[in-house]
């Protein structure tokens, strides 16, 4: 062989390889390009779903949050009139046996007048019903203060929880006498909610 020959396949061999290796190192490159290619859209799809469940949890929160207002909101306008119904059956009862302790005074002061005493027997019944029905109305009423008392202490912050049992307990031993006392427990109460709630009063 003549030595442009040899030349000539040794630059040919020459080129074939760098061709080669041209090619495989295009063909490598685009291996790693398209593995980081794929490990960055792994990446961004792992951040957008972990994105997307915190706007998930977040949106949760704030349906969870505007629930118990609503549902707290609800509990403490029903202590306050079932605190205000129980300071006014209360209040009845006492006048029902006040009433009934005048007709019976009554009945001992009448006359042999039997229709007189027939009378006065049959308002001291009708006395007699009353108050048995004020008592259960009272007993009625306490019982759902109880209940809402109880959810109170669910839902309340620490502050309203105090100011709701002190509420509780001012109606429930509320006398006529004590109306500003009870009054200032509802106030108290009040307050202590509008604070939770954030509301500013003016």
């Amino acid at each position: 062989m003549n030595d442009e020959v040899v030349v000539a396949l040794i630059s040919g061999g020459a080129a074939l390889v760098v061709a080669l290796v041209g090619i495989v190192g295009a063909i490598a490159a685009q291996l790693m390009a398209t593995r980081k290619a794929f490990r960055n859209s792994l990446a961004l799809f792992a951040r957008q779903a972990e994105e997307q469940q915190r706007v998930r949890r977040d949106e949760v929160r704030r349906e969870d949050l505007h629930r118990f207002a609503d549902q707290r909101r609800s509990s403490y306008g029903r202590l306050v009139r079932a605190a205000g119904d129980l300071v006014a059956a209360r209040e009845g009862q006492r006048q029902a046996a006040r009433y009934l302790e005048r007709t019976q005074l009554t009945l001992d002061r009448v006359d042999d007048d039997e229709r007189q005493v027939e009378a006065v027997r049959e308002a001291v019944a009708q006395r007699e019903q009353e108050l048995a029905d004020s008592r259960t109305r009272t007993r009625e009423v306490e019982a759902e203060l109880d209940e809402v008392l109880g959810e109170t202490q669910l839902l309340a912050s620490a502050a309203v929880r105090d100011a709701a049992d002190g509420l509780g307990a001012v109606a429930k031993e509320a006398a006529h006498s004590a109306a500003r006392e009870f009054l200032d427990a509802r106030t108290a109460f009040l307050d202590a909610a509008r604070t939770e709630f954030g509301i500013q009063v003016f």
